[in-house]
């Protein structure tokens, strides 16, 4: 329940963008963050895999994808990753050879970090 409210947010917020690119980019590190939070927690769960976070490299990829297939691809992306990851951190190197190809957006201080 808690996922799909969040999934309706996030579409919402996403689907009229009437400030520019910038403004979405702000709407999707904010929206997303609990969905993250949720697909780790549920999926580390799962598969019995404490994961602890997303390191930076890989939440700037995930920042600089456009996420076409919306909330489910994240779950997805998020799932994957953690079955990828040998450590108790997503890393770039968990995330899909298609997230490989991006140019990483820069996250600064005052942005979301990596950590839930």
């Amino acid at each position: 329940m808690f996922a799909e409210r969040q999934a309706r947010c996030l579409v919402g917020k996403l689907a009229f963008d009437p400030a520019g690119e910038d403004h979405w980019r702000q709407a999707t590190l904010v929206s997303t963050s609990n969905l993250r939070q949720h697909f780790l927690e549920q999926y580390s769960k799962l598969y019995e895999k404490p994961m602890h976070g997303i390191e930076q490299s890989a939440m700037e990829l995930l920042y600089a994808y456009s996420w076409p297939g919306n909330v489910r691809e994240l779950e997805n992306v998020i799932q994957r990753a953690i079955i990828m990851a040998e450590g108790t951190r997503i890393g770039a190197e968990d995330l899909p050879d298609s997230f490989q190809q991006l140019s990483p957006f820069i996250l600064d201080e005052s942005e979301p970090g990596g950590s839930f």
